[in-house]
């Protein structure tokens, strides 16, 4: 069998393959297109939910640090006086230290800024402890440990006597400060 090839058969087979392009143009145009851009816009917005979830969750992170912060500057200089807190921590450093505790004493001196060292509305309360030791290793060892309570404190005052060789008397002058100013929530 022959095949005899015609304009008939040419101009079939060229309009077979326009009804190919026109289908193919109209589907990518009207079909494919508003698929691919829904698909494109979808997708940057999850990018963008992505972004805010992931800054919601560093958010959290530093919030949850800063509180920590807060709470370590409210143990550190509290909003009130605070008496307990502050004799509990120096009988707790006597135990520590060897050292005995004859009388721990509010000292009735007035705290003034007057040289500006201190950040204003800071205030403070004095205490003075008078202890006794049998070295005075024991008692510069607790001078070192009350500096390092986790509350704000500072030795004004210090004076030691060595009353013979195995004992060691002192008298010491604490200031603890507090802020009534400051509230943190």
């Amino acid at each position: 069998m022959t095949f005899k090839w015609n304009k008939t058969y040419t101009l079939v087979s060229i309009m077979i393959g326009a009804i190919v392009a026109a289908v193919m143009y109209y589907g990518t145009t009207y079909w494919l297109d508003p698929i691919t851009t829904e698909l494109k816009e979808t997708e940057s917005v999850l990018l963008e939910q992505r972004a805010v979830i992931l800054q919601s969750e560093a958010n959290e992170a530093n919030e949850d640090e800063l509180l920590a912060e807060a709470n370590a500057v409210r143990d550190r200089l509290p909003t009130e006086e605070a008496v307990d807190q502050i004799v509990e921590m120096i009988f707790l450093v006597e135990n520590q230290t060897d050292v005995t505790i004859s009388q721990i004493a509010l000292s009735g001196s007035e705290f003034t800024n007057e040289s500006g060292l201190y950040p204003t509305n800071v205030e403070s309360i004095e205490y003075q402890i008078t202890l006794s030791a049998n070295q005075r290793a024991n008692v510069e060892r607790f001078l070192a440990e009350i500096e390092m309570i986790e509350r704000l404190v500072e030795v004004t005052d210090l004076e030691i006597t060595q009353n013979n060789s195995e004992q060691v008397e002192a008298t010491i002058i604490v200031r603890a400060f507090y802020n009534q100013q400051v509230i943190i929530n």
